[in-house]
């Protein structure tokens, strides 16, 4: 279970309401993998990898304006945006184990680019990445591959500044959110991660819906072979 603070405290915003692009694609497609599935229904363990894509993969999208099933991704060779867990699929829902931290990477994202990252940057466009921690994920399984769920996990109200409200007067005039009233707020509403000292919290619960198809993951050419 989940608090989802994070809505409470930003879901009436412009930029996480309503039926537009910012409300499906909160973040850019990353990769889900999962290894020594022995049985899609019920399996004790299985191993579960997740992943940002390599430099300039994009996911290609049909007439309907979802997502092709069985493209080819190629991961990023990037150590800091790869983590790994393990999970139990029971009558075909599959849980987790958590993951201490997930970094994915926001290229492609307003302003973000992999060529100017800089890790922990006050620069909000050289921070380009979300971070997640205590990540679990609860998620259907179909036959084919493709999922459906939660990904529930704790952020830190930083990152999720430096993310969607570091844009300054850009964010402000032209995405109508007032900065300084939404950290204030995420600062509010925050519940996890309390600082020894103070006990002012540094992260704020969050849950994201999340979908997957099936598809083929490359790994880097050092690394070996596809996998399915």
């Amino acid at each position: 279970l989940v608090d989802n603070q994070l809505y409470r405290a930003s879901g009436c915003s412009k930029l996480n309401r309503g039926t537009g692009r910012q409300s499906v694609a909160y973040m850019t497609p990353f990769l889900v993998e999962l290894s020594g599935v022995d049985d899609i229904r019920n399996d004790d363990r299985v191993e579960v990898g997740v992943y940002s894509l390599a430099d300039s993969e994009v996911s290609l999208k049909g007439a309907d304006g979802f997502d092709v099933s069985y493209q080819t991704f190629t991961m990023t060779p990037n150590a800091r945006w790869r983590a790994a867990t393990t999970a139990r699929i029971v009558d075909g829902v599959l849980a987790s184990e958590p993951i201490p931290v997930v970094r994915l990477s926001r290229a492609g994202g307003f302003g973000a680019s992999r060529a100017v990252y800089e890790p922990n940057s006050p620069n909000f466009v050289r921070a380009g990445e979300h971070e997640y921690r205590d990540v679990r994920f609860r998620v259907t399984m179909n036959a084919d591959g493709a999922f459906s769920g939660v990904m529930a996990n704790y952020r830190p109200i930083d990152n999720i500044y430096l993310s969607q409200y570091g844009g300054g007067r850009g964010t402000a005039s032209t995405a109508n959110n007032d900065c300084a009233a939404e950290y204030n707020t995420l600062a509010l509403f925050a519940d996890g991660y309390p600082d020894p000292v103070t006990g002012e919290c540094a992260a704020i619960s969050a849950a994201q819906n999340i979908t997957g198809i099936p598809a083929f993951v490359v790994r880097p050419p050092s690394e070996g072979e596809a996998s399915k």
